[in-house]
């Protein structure tokens, strides 16, 4: 049986997200309201795992460099974190990519195990893995 976590939104993403999960009875909340859309990746690592238990949320986020630049932080809290793959298709906007992927596999990071860190694209989802190619931060 796996648990529903609560989503929890990178500043990254539209704020609005939050707010749209929800009304499709989806557990999802951003990191504006709880007051830490302006830390830094590390710190906001740190003060999540202060007001969650490991096992209780996902944060989402639109940085697909974040467990690479902050791996081992991530391990050593028991994180669990859903990126979404940058690479979006002329169809979409980026913001637009963003949103219909967290939309499409919400139920999926909710059900995520615990700990594991995962990319997510429209059309699939899989262990994140670093980028042969760096691509750029957006």
């Amino acid at each position: 049986m796996s648990l529903r976590r609560e989503l929890v939104l990178d500043a990254n993403l539209d704020k609005r997200l939050a707010g749209e999960l929800r009304h499709r009875g989806r557990a999802a909340e951003s990191v504006y309201p709880l007051g830490r859309a302006h830390l830094k990746d590390a710190e906001l690592l740190e003060r999540l795992a202060e007001i969650y238990r490991p096992e209780a949320w996902v944060l989402v986020t639109g940085d697909d460099r974040m467990p690479a630049d902050h791996g081992d932080l991530i391990r050593r809290l028991g994180t669990t974190v859903a990126t979404i793959d940058p690479t979006h298709d002329a169809e979409h906007t980026f913001d637009e990519w963003r949103r219909d992927v967290v939309h499409r596999w919400a139920n999926s990071m909710q059900a995520q195990e615990q700990g594991t860190v995962r990319r997510y694209s429209l059309g699939w989802h899989r262990s994140w893995t670093p980028r042969r190619r760096p691509r750029p931060h957006l």
